[in-house]
């Protein structure tokens, strides 16, 4: 989501977009940049600055975690097959377009590759591709025709041709090439069949030996993937909306607070011990506007504000170190990529179901003991 160079004008642009943000901001400039505040200059200015630090500090804690995410897939290993060696282990991240990749069963893919051969019969590869499509059903992929029987590093290094093939696109479901063999002339094409994705795992297949087509963020994975985002949860928009009641009411006592100083002014012009009263101009009046308003910004809490940042931090880590959450078999705990959303968590609103004819699991851990529909209570 960030970078060295973008994250200072990307988080304050995401913080910034809240309204309760932009209104500390305007009070804390009055505060500090006029003459007109009765209370301290640093009154505002000095909570909403440890508001904007613990944000960013939150924000670089999440982010350096996809870091390191993105870092440990990166510099996972594959076996390349280049001359003069037949093999060679290689970082994802150092894998190139045209290079011929030998991988074994349960491992995923590193980048989009066409299926030259494999152990099962007649060239078949299955592939798992939940990660991609959410369907845990095993694909069937196909090994070119003409390659199959390049079964091992010494005959796959003897292959000479090239492919002619689509600009990297998001399609995931189509594919459109051709291999053209350098010895005959002959042109084989090439279809969604014979394509093993980036994301997708071999699965019943002992080794597949693929060439490398699509690498890195132009793989079809990473054409589908969205760009991070700021993520605001249901009850943060519903605060930014009740935050707009509240500065009307705000401004509309402000207003009657200005209206009642210049009436009592105009009453008290003559009185001999408010001599400064008498010299009163409406310049005056519209600063004491402004006065009124700092005076009342406290309408709008901004302990508050720094309460729900350290809430939402200290929460996250609780849901990593929840063992409730943490899956034995796998070894795998949770993970709280991002913790805008934390309010959201256990408010089903839509509950989705196909007819794939899927067996749910039986294991006691997906089991809902207790739920709430249309306010009535249904117990386990």
């Amino acid at each position: 989501k960030y970078n060295v160079a973008t994250f200072l004008p990307r988080n304050l642009f995401e913080q910034f977009s809240r309204l309760a943000n932009d209104y500390f901001l305007i009070i804390s400039a009055l505060q500090l940049f006029t003459s007109l505040s009765p209370t301290s200059r640093y009154s505002t200015a000095g909570p909403f600055a440890v508001i904007l630090f613990l944000n960013m500090i939150r924000e670089i804690w999440e982010d350096s975690k996809r870091h390191f995410a993105d870092s440990e897939v990166n510099n996972r290993q594959v076996k390349v097959i280049r001359s003069p060696d037949p093999q060679q282990d290689m970082h994802w991240k150092d894998i190139v377009v045209g290079d011929i990749v030998r991988v074994t069963k349960n491992n995923e893919f590193p980048a989009d590759l066409v299926l030259l051969s494999s152990s099962g019969d007649q060239g078949m590869a299955y592939i798992d591709t939940c990660n991609l499509d959410g369907e845990t059903n095993l694909k069937l992929r196909i090994s070119l025709e003409s390659t199959k029987t390049f079964d091992n590093p010494d005959k796959i290094q003897k292959l000479r041709g090239y492919f002619e093939y689509d600009l990297p696109n998001s399609r995931l479901y189509n594919f459109t090439g051709t291999l053209v063999m350098e010895e005959t002339g002959s042109q084989h094409p090439v279809e969604n069949d014979n394509i093993l994705l980036r994301g997708s795992t071999l699965r019943n297949t002992d080794w597949i030996l693929g060439l490398v087509i699509y690498t890195g963020a132009e793989s079809k994975i990473m054409m589908n993937a969205q760009k991070g985002r700021l993520k605001q949860s249901n009850v943060e928009r519903v605060v930014n909306y009740l935050l707009i009641g509240i500065l009307l009411f705000e401004l509309v006592v402000v207003s009657i607070a200005t209206i009642g100083m210049a009436v009592w002014v105009e009453k008290n012009r003559e009185a001999w011990y408010l001599p400064y009263v008498g010299s009163q101009t409406s310049k005056d009046t519209s600063e004491g506007w402004v006065t009124f308003l700092i005076l009342l910004n406290n309408y709008v809490p901004i302990s508050l504000y720094i309460s729900l940042e350290i809430a939402k931090s200290v929460q996250g880590q609780q849901i990593n170190w929840d063992l409730e959450m943490y899956h034995p078999e796998t070894d795998t705990p949770a993970l709280t990529r991002t913790t805008n959303l934390n309010e959201e968590l256990g408010q089903i609103q839509y509950i989705f179901s196909d007819k794939t004819g899927t067996r749910p699991s039986l294991n006691p851990r997906s089991v809902f003991p207790f739920s709430t529909v249309c306010e009535v209570p249904f117990l386990d």
